[in-house]
Formats: C-alpha cells, structure tokens, sequence
C-alpha cells in the first residue's frame, strides 16, 4: 500500500483511501497514531475536569452527579476512540461508535434537564429511560439488523443538532440576565459546528499521519475545558440563586 502511494506521489499523482481510509504511517502498531493521542488527550482533560467538578460545585446542586455522570462517559467514548483508532476491528469499531453515541445522548440528557429544569424525580427517571431506550434501539438496530454507517451519522446528528438548538435558545434567552456568560454556549456551538467541517474537507495525512480526522480530535481539546469551565460557572450561579430563593422563603 505504502509503495502505491510512494509512486503516486513520485508521479504527482492523487492518494487514494483503501477502503475508505486514508493510508498512515504505523507508530507502535498504532494505525492511526495521531488520533490516537488526541482521543488520549480529551480523555484526560475529562478526566481531569471530573475532580474539579467534585471540588467546586456543592453537593447540594442536583445537576452535580449528571456532569459527574457526563465525564465518565465522555472518558469512555474517548478511550474507546483511542483503542479504535489503534487496532481496526469491527469490535473496536462498534465499541467506539457506540460509546461516542452515548455520549452524545447523555449531553442531550443533562442539557434537556438543565435547561428546563426538570426536577422531579419521576419526570428525571421517566426522560432517562426514554433516552436508554433509544440508545439499546440504535445499539441493537447497528449490531442485528445492519451496521448502517449513514443512519449512524443521521441519528448522532440529530441527537447533537437537538442538544446546540437547546443552548443556544438559552443564550438568547439569558442574552441580558447574564452577559459575562451567556455567549459561552453559542460560542461552543459555533466553534464545534466549524471544527466539525474537518469531517467533510477530508484530506490525505500529512507526513502519513495527520489527517482532517485527527485534527478533528484535536480541536476538541481546547472546547472540553471552555465547556467544563462554563459548567462550573453556571452551577455556582444557579446554585447561589436557588439560596437565596430558599432564604426568601424562610
């Protein structure tokens, strides 16, 4: 493959995919040795995130235990991520599209929740089994019934597009009431909307290994922390004002 694509390239002629991947330069067995560090990389900065979580936002704050839930699962998908991107098989290929859907329900889950502030128990369970049911049908439509990679980008894609519309409703709706931050959540969207264009101005990998995907994966390093940061933010905030709500009221 590799002396193809030497020829091609001595000839001035175009790479081509095998297969629908682009050829790569091997790194300790790696396949694809760049988006392996960058899905490292977004891992940790989870994983690294999910202790300041437990340090900086109060016990008392109900969404806590979702952002907690949301950065083991986050760290899931990307461990997964790394490990497919590593070794190609069709495990490895279903355990990281798999984790990366749930990940993405999950985000829709705690957004929905916050946002609109869903607090009963029973309304909290009741959307919660909803959303597990839809991700063992995805599962179990991918795994029995056909591994359709189009219907898989469909479905995350409207799950994602639900979960942007609802922040940035948000934003427009706290435009005035919080202007120090309320912009954050447009910005997130806007910035992975663009980020996400890598996907579809694909291009061969530079030096055989950095290619439109990885940059991808890279891109999103910088957001997990805005993203986490803002988070924070906002549990201070509604967490002061559910306070002093309370003191009002007593």
């Amino acid at each position: 493959m590799h002396e193809i694509n030497n020829r091609a390239l001595n000839s001035n002629q175009e790479i081509v995919q095998y297969y629908g991947k682009w050829p790569f330069h091997r790194l300790w067995g790696m396949q694809e040795p760049a988006s392996v560090l960058f899905s490292f990389l977004n891992g940790y900065m989870h994983y690294h995130y999910l202790s300041i979580i437990r340090r900086k936002i109060p016990e008392t704050y109900y969404m806590k235990k979702f952002y907690i839930g949301y950065g083991y699962a986050c760290m899931n998908s990307w461990f997964w991520s790394a490990i497919y991107h590593s070794r190609d098989f069709p495990s490895t290929e279903k355990l990281d599209y798999f984790s990366a859907a749930f990940s993405i329900l999950f985000s829709f889950f705690f957004t929905t929740t916050r946002v609109f502030h869903l607090r009963s128990r029973r309304i909290i369970s009741a959307f919660a089994t909803v959303c597990l049911l839809m991700f063992f049908a995805h599962v179990y439509y991918l795994t029995f019934v056909k591994f359709d990679y189009e219907y898989n980008i469909i479905a995350n894609g409207i799950v994602g597009f639900t979960h942007n519309l609802i922040w940035i409703w948000w934003s427009w709706k706290n435009w005035h009431n919080r202007p120090d931050d309320a912009w954050k959540p447009l910005a997130a969207v806007i910035y992975v909307t663009m980020a996400m264009c890598l996907e579809i101005f694909d291009f061969p990998p530079v030096w055989g290994v950095l290619d439109a995907h990885a940059l991808w994966h890279a891109s999103t390093i910088p957001l997990s922390g805005f993203w986490y940061e803002f988070l924070i933010k906002d549990a201070s905030i509604e967490s002061l004002r559910e306070r002093k709500g309370k003191e009002r009221l007593s």
